[in-house]
C-alpha cells in the first residue's frame, strides 16, 4: 500500500504486510484520532498464523512525518473457564514521546495475569496447553489481576523515550491468564498477539 501526500502527490510511505499471500491492502479505510492527521486501517483477510488463515487488520497512525506508529492484531488466543476467550487491545500512540496502554478483556474474573512483551515467537505449547500458542517471547513480563469483569489494563512504558534509534522497533504483546478452569494441564488461557511498531 502506497501513501501519497494530498498537497503535492509525493510518496509519503510504502506499507507492507508480514505474510506473502495475505492479500494485504485488500481493504483500506481512513480513520481519525483527532490529531489532524489521517490514519489508515489496512485489511489482510488471508493473513496466516500457525498455519491458519485468520486474517489481520493493521492500523497505521501518522503524525505528519516519516515512519508511522502501528498496532496490528494477529493470531488467536486459547479459551479458559466457561469458554472465555481473552483478547488484547492497545490504546494510545506508540511513537517517540508518546505512550500506549494494553488492556485485557474476556478473561476469568479475579485472576492473576501476565503481560508478556518481546519478539515474535509463535511457539505452540503442545500437550501442556494443546490449543495455546505463545506469540511473544517474553523479554519482559508485567503482572496484574483481572477485575470482576475479567478485564485488566497495563501501561508498559510511561513514555517512549525520544530516541531515534527506537523508530521501527517491533514489540509483540500477549496476555497470559492463570485459569484453573481452562481445558489444559497448565491451567492457562491466553490472548491473541498485539504487534506494536514504534513510530516518529
Amino acid at each position: 500500500v502506497m501513501v501519497f501526500a494530498g498537497s503535492d502527490g509525493s510518496l509519503l510511505a510504502t506499507l507492507d504486510g508480514y505474510s506473502a499471500g495475505a492479500l494485504f491492502g485488500f481493504s483500506v479505510d481512513s480513520v481519525d484520532d483527532a490529531d489532524g492527521y489521517a490514519d489508515l486501517v489496512v485489511g489482510a483477510p488471508d493473513d496466516v498464523v500457525n498455519g491458519a488463515a485468520v486474517g489481520s487488520a493493521y492500523l497505521f497512525t501518522f503524525t505528519g512525518s516519516g515512519i508511522p506508529a502501528t498496532v496490528t492484531y494477529r493470531g488467536s488466543g486459547c479459551r479458559g473457564t466457561d469458554r472465555r476467550l481473552p483478547r488484547i487491545d492497545v490504546f494510545g500512540r506508540p511513537a517517540l514521546g508518546g505512550s500506549y496502554e494494553t488492556s485485557l478483556r474476556g478473561a476469568r474474573p479475579s485472576s492473576v495475569t501476565a503481560l508478556n512483551i518481546g519478539t515474535l515467537w509463535d511457539q505452540p505449547l503442545g500437550s501442556w496447553a494443546p490449543d495455546c500458542t505463545a506469540h511473544a517471547y517474553p523479554h519482559a513480563s508485567l503482572a496484574a489481576t483481572t477485575d470482576p469483569d475479567g478485564a485488566a489494563r497495563l501501561r508498559p512504558f510511561a513514555t517512549i523515550p525520544v530516541e531515534p534509534g527506537l523508530i521501527g522497533i517491533v514489540m509483540h504483546h500477549q496476555w497470559l491468564v492463570v485459569d484453573p478452569g481452562a481445558n489444559n494441564p497448565l491451567g492457562l488461557a491466553a490472548s491473541n498477539d498485539a504487534v506494536v511498531r514504534v513510530g516518529e
